[in-house]
């Protein structure tokens, strides 16, 4: 039977502190999962060992995953979301995104998994 690989863009929302939410992409599709693994490094050259980019830990999962958020600018109105602003938050509110983005991400790894595992029949590979 064949099945549907594509990735629906679902948004799921999820409370923080104080009444604050954030939107978050339901699931990552192949291209945004490995542009988020390949922003943790920094480039390299032929030869060289990739080497972490440590500018960018735990920013890449925050920056994959939320789509909007209820906070608001110095003038009360609604603030965007966007990289620049997200690098403007204080310590203890972007740790907070950034756990809340991990823990999504771990579930939906996982739901993934799941469903992986859930399916009828087994995969087949032909070697030539």
């Amino acid at each position: 039977m064949a099945r549907c690989p594509i990735v629906a863009p679902q948004v799921t929302r999820v409370t923080l502190r104080d009444g604050e939410f954030l939107d978050l992409k339901a699931e990552l599709n192949a291209g945004e999962y490995r542009e988020m693994l390949a922003a943790n490094f920094s480039e390299h050259y032929a030869g060289e060992k990739p080497r972490v980019d440590l500018s960018t830990f735990g920013i890449t999962v925050v920056l994959a995953y939320v789509v909007g958020w209820s906070f608001v600018d110095m003038k009360d109105q609604p603030l965007a979301f966007s990289k620049s602003a997200l690098l403007m938050l204080d310590q203890d509110t972007f740790s907070e995104i950034r756990e809340a983005c991990e823990a999504h991400h771990e579930a939906s790894e996982k739901a993934a998994a799941e469903r992986k595992n859930a399916r009828t029949g087994a995969s087949t590979y032909s070697k030539t």
